[in-house]
């Protein structure tokens, strides 16, 4: 049943397109399969339409509405230009993007430099804090500046993939 409405839509936009005065508005939106079709049968692109017919006489009837449709739709005008693109306007733009990025990779190098300086200063005052009597407190505190570096190393990874990335 849909696709029988489908199609007498389709009907309906291929005959307001092949009609003479092309000021008349085509309506695309009553089914998907004119709205997936929109830019061949109006827009800037070259549609070839192929109608299948049988030769036998009980479709007769069938193959006559076909030929009818394939008609109407012969008559079908597009305009068709060139599209032409600015490459170096595209080009440029690159360009400021990857400045960009690599703007945001040294702010990044700096700001990691900076934690790691903090981050080692903390730790050196806090290991020597602690007294040679409070094992467990040390022991805690040695577990913490393992997961710290582990944190580190990740954060690094993910620089030397953003690297990489801008290469590409």
């Amino acid at each position: 049943a849909h696709i029988n409405r489908s199609l007498l839509a389709l009907g309906n936009c291929i005959n307001a397109l092949s009609e003479k005065g092309n000021t008349k508005y085509v309506n695309y939106r009553d089914s998907k399969l004119t709205r997936i079709l929109k830019d061949s049968l109006g827009g800037n692109s070259r549609t070839v339409m192929i109608a299948h017919i049988s030769p036998a006489s009980v479709h007769f009837e069938e193959s006559r509405n076909t030929l009818n449709y394939a008609d109407r739709a012969k008559y079908i005008k597009t305009k068709i230009r060139r599209n032409v693109i600015d490459v170096s306007y595209h080009i440029a733009q690159y360009q400021q993007i990857i400045q960009d990025l690599r703007g945001q990779v040294q702010l990044l190098r700096d700001q990691k430099d900076e934690l790691e300086i903090r981050l080692t200063t903390t730790n050196e005052a806090r290991f020597s804090r602690l007294s040679d009597s409070n094992t467990t407190e040390r022991l805690r505190v040695e577990e913490g500046l393992k997961l710290k570096e582990n944190i580190l190393q990740t954060y690094r990874k993910q620089i030397g993939a953003r690297r990489a990335l801008l290469e590409i």
